[in-house]
């Protein structure tokens, strides 16, 4: 049928029940085109995941002593070595480990061509925990299926087991509004109290007191538009059925929309943790960063380089709906204007009454001392208090708030003061995101932020917030 024929189907061709019947079995026959295509590049994209899931199920099968092996129907292997993975199930049962690996690697010899097999056959390694004594035979099969479908989920049992690591990455953009691109106090000119030392500097010298006071090189905050790009890379890998070990690297960049001021943030984190039954969970950890802030329109910026060593003790409940964690972490700062030390007591309580529903609880006292006195740091002590909720609305969205109180008590009075201050602070914080469709891996959302200090201090006063669209992607 010619072009002008099928556009006159929809006319007056239905008249005719012979060229009605002829539209009908061209309109199907397109319909079964279109299907057949749809459905080979759904199969394509999947054929992965079907065929992980199948050979999780034929290990299952084989582990539970049926003699069938459960795959998908287009996913039925045509090979007949049913007897050989039933008999490495049974050594591997009866603890003759070094029998099943021989067994194995005589079977790879013989079928170095059946990928699907010997991957189910990792999975009866990794389910008897025989993964360091498979060893040889786990090596053979990264060298032999390198280039195959199999190789990814190859690389995931491999670091299930501990064998290689585990490499993940989240890359992230923030962009949105904010009254103070960085943390600066809001004005630098204000009047000393009638008995500080400032005061009684100015009435030995001058005769009177003191004016308008300003401090020279402070910075002051700006508002403006900001755009914030952030990586994460980490890495973990199991020792043995008990001991874990993490890194991670971060960095992040944010530039304010003018383009006349931005930070960076970098830090590396590295984690050494122990688990056992009876004590639950021990984690060492030690984090090395650095933090600065460039204005053009300054000569200076502000730079700040800390460290940080931290033991954590962790106890969860069975079924893990209740998770209690306690530590205490050692930080040493030094920045151009102050050097010090702080240690941290942090106690955690997470609880999960439902798979939709989690709170937590988070309660702080740390002190701070210094070690270089410069430009007004003293020390002091502070106790906060944080508490949060993060709440499933539906099967897309996720919704985050956390809100944290806190004072602050210094132990000197700075010049310009009469006693030694105090600050009040509350952090509030929102966040609500979703998966992006078509992206596995990919989020967006959005997220509110604002923070507020209270205090005699002109200098330690903060009132900002900033409202911002967020796209991660992890891969």
């Amino acid at each position: 049928m010619s072009h002008a024929e099928i556009w006159y189907c929809k006319g007056q061709l239905w008249q005719s029940r012979l060229r009605r019947q002829s539209c009908a079995t061209l309109i199907v026959l397109l319909m079964s085109i279109f299907s057949v295509m749809d459905q080979d590049k759904a199969q394509a994209e999947l054929a992965g995941h079907h065929e992980v899931m199948a050979i999780g199920h034929a290990a299952k099968a084989v582990l539970a002593g049926n003699r069938r092996i459960w795959l998908l129907p287009s996913l039925q292997p045509a090979v007949p070595y049913r007897a050989e993975r039933q008999h490495i199930a049974e050594l591997l049962k009866q603890g003759q480990t070094a029998a099943a690996v021989h067994a194995a690697l005589a079977l790879l010899e013989r079928t170095p061509h059946a990928p699907r097999l010997h991957l189910s056959l990792s999975y009866l390694f990794s389910h008897y925990q025989k993964c360091q004594d498979a060893r040889p035979y786990f090596r053979k099969l990264q060298a032999l299926f390198a280039n195959s479908r199999q190789a990814a989920p190859l690389r995931q049992l491999l670091a299930g087991c501990g064998l290689i690591w585990r490499l993940r990455y989240q890359l992230g953009w923030q962009t949105g509004y904010s009254n103070a691109v960085f943390d600066a106090p809001p004005e630098t000119q204000f009047h000393a109290e009638p008995v500080s030392a400032l005061t009684d500097l100015c009435a030995r010298f001058g005769g009177r007191p003191c004016g308008r006071v300003r401090i020279l090189n402070q910075e002051q905050t700006h508002s403006g538009m900001f755009n914030r790009i952030n990586f994460v890379m980490m890495a973990s890998i199991l020792r043995g059925d008990r001991v874990f070990q993490t890194m991670a690297f971060d960095v992040s960049k944010m530039m304010t929309g003018s383009g006349n001021s931005g930070n960076h943030y970098l830090s590396i984190k590295h984690i050494l943790g122990v688990h056992s039954a009876r004590i639950g969970g021990l984690v060492v950890g030690l984090r090395l960063g650095t933090t600065g802030h460039r204005d053009r329109r300054l000569r200076n910026g502000r730079k700040q380089i800390w460290k940080e060593v931290g033991l954590r003790l962790e106890r969860h409940s069975a079924r893990r709906r209740f998770r209690y964690q306690t530590g205490v972490t050692w930080r040493w700062v030094r920045a151009r204007f102050a050097k010090y030390r702080q240690v941290i007591l942090h106690q955690m309580t997470t609880i999960k009454p439902s798979p939709r529903l989690t709170g937590h609880l988070r309660v702080q006292f740390d002190r701070q001392q210094r070690q270089q006195d410069i430009h007004f740091q003293h020390d002091s002590v502070g106790a906060f208090l944080r508490f949060g909720v993060g709440v499933n609305l539906s099967r897309d969205w996720a919704l985050t708030v956390t809100h944290r109180i806190g004072r602050r008590q210094f132990s000197q009075r700075r010049p310009y003061l009469a006693k030694p201050h105090q600050t009040r602070e509350a952090v509030t914080f929102m966040r609500i995101m979703r998966p992006l469709n078509d992206f596995e891996g990919a989020k967006y959302g959005f997220q509110a932020h604002r923070r507020q200090v209270w205090s005699a201090d002109v200098l330690s006063r903060r009132d900002t917030y900033n409202l911002g669209f967020i796209l991660t992607y992890r891969f």
